[in-house]
């Protein structure tokens, strides 16, 4: 019983330490010093719904990745237009109407007021610019190609991750609803050794190897559920739920 006692304090400490960690990771999140206190007011929810693969995933596209490199497609496509137009004849439209007048005086109804006016049309032929504005068009529509191929690869990846997400989450349920039926098998032999300790027909040394068996077996349902909570987090992260 000493030695198995001894060998669970390393696992202790570390879980100790990690519960720390996470508890200043919080607190950097919130915009806290590490030296502030929180209580954290919920709880783990044992309770692992069964996942189905073909839940809803058309929220995928308001990923973040992949809304940011819509908009840069919409702006390398406006580029690739207006390189376009450039290469176009431009046709323009000008007038201009103008009062002035001089005087060494502030009489102003004594001012004398002519006015001008003008109005013009001018055209614009673009008749060679040293390639500058096909070299410009090909680079934008370069950019622009660039960017769909991107969009499909952010695809692929998010389609992998809800993929792998997915599969963990399934994985951690099953695992979860095993380590139940081991935690109710233990908890009968547990119930049956304590019987015939109590008789005096079992070891003390037997009652703890239950026990132990019984705390393994709880400690691995909640790594399971524990798995499941990140791995949903993660899956909903991959689909781009808020």
């Amino acid at each position: 019983a000493f030695v198995n006692l001894e060998n669970q304090r390393p696992a202790l400490t570390k879980a100790i330490n990690t519960i720390e960690q996470s508890m200043n990771y919080l607190k950097n999140l919130l915009g806290l010093s590490i030296y502030d206190s929180i209580e954290l007011s919920d709880s783990l929810n044992s309770e692992v719904p069964d996942f189905a693969a073909g839940e809803d995933t058309s929220a995928v596209s308001r990923r973040p990745d992949l809304l940011f490199n819509r908009l840069e497609q919409e702006a390398a496509l406006q580029q690739l237009k207006s390189r376009k137009a450039a290469a176009l004849p431009q046709l323009s439209l000008f007038s201009q109407y103008q009062l002035q007048t001089q005087a060494d005086n502030f009489r102003f109804q004594d001012y004398k007021w002519p006015n001008s006016f003008y109005t013009g049309i001018q055209l614009t032929i673009p008749v060679f610019a040293g390639f500058k504005n096909d070299a410009r068009s090909r680079q934008a529509r370069i950019a622009h190609d660039q960017l769909l191929i991107q969009d499909a690869q952010l695809k692929k990846q998010a389609a992998l991750e809800i993929r792998n997400a997915g599969n963990t989450m399934k994985e951690a349920g099953q695992r979860s609803r095993s380590q139940r039926l081991v935690i109710a098998a233990a908890q009968r032999s547990l119930s049956l050794i304590n019987a015939r300790f109590e008789q005096g027909l079992a070891k003390y040394s037997e009652v703890v190897d239950a026990e132990y068996n019984l705390a393994e077996a709880e400690s691995n349902l909640l790594q399971a559920v524990y798995d499941y909570h990140i791995a949903r987090a993660s899956y909903d992260k991959s689909i781009g739920m808020q």
